[in-house]
This record gives C-alpha cells, structure tokens and sequence, in this order.
C-alpha cells in the first residue's frame, strides 16, 4: 500500500494530507500596529481582545520599554501569514 506523508507532523493518507502544524505569524488581515498579538492570539486559539488587554497591561506594568523591545524582535522576526493559501496539499 502507498503511504505518503507530511514531513512536518509525520500524518500520512493515500491522496491528500492537511498538515496540522501550527506556525506563529503575523497576522496582516486582523492587525492594530503590526499584527504581532492577533499572531499569538491565533495561535493559542483565544481571543485577540484579551491578548490585546494583557499586552498593554503589561507594557504599563513594565514601563514601556521590555514589552516595546519584544514587540518589535517579533515583528522583525515573525513571518507574515499566508493569508489564501491552503494548509494542504494535493499529492498526485
């Protein structure tokens, strides 16, 4: 029997395969400044809003800049979401 697999998360089917691997990114469609917490809320499947709440709570809590500094190695470091394209493939 043919076996085909995904090499990200080792899934395997005979035709098609949808690869359950979760990337954090950024998110360009549902952004404030630079879709950095929308990305993380995505990811952690919870609601942008409270991410959004406990990301300026903690940037008042931190004086500004520890949170500004990781805002912005994110934005610098996180890939831009593939916003269209299927998180499948079609294996002939």
């Amino acid at each position: 029997m043919w076996s085909i697999g995904c090499s990200a998360c080792s899934a395997t089917d005979l035709r098609y395969y949808y690869c359950m691997k979760k990337k954090m990114t950024l998110h360009t469609q549902d952004k404030m400044v630079a879709g950095v917490l929308s990305g993380i809320a995505d990811y952690f499947d919870v609601d942008v809003t409270l991410v959004r709440l406990i990301g300026v709570a903690t940037m008042i809590l931190t004086v500004f800049f520890p949170f500004a500094l990781f805002y912005i190695c994110a934005w610098i470091i996180l890939p831009k979401d593939t916003a269209g394209k299927p998180d499948y493939e079609i294996v002939d």
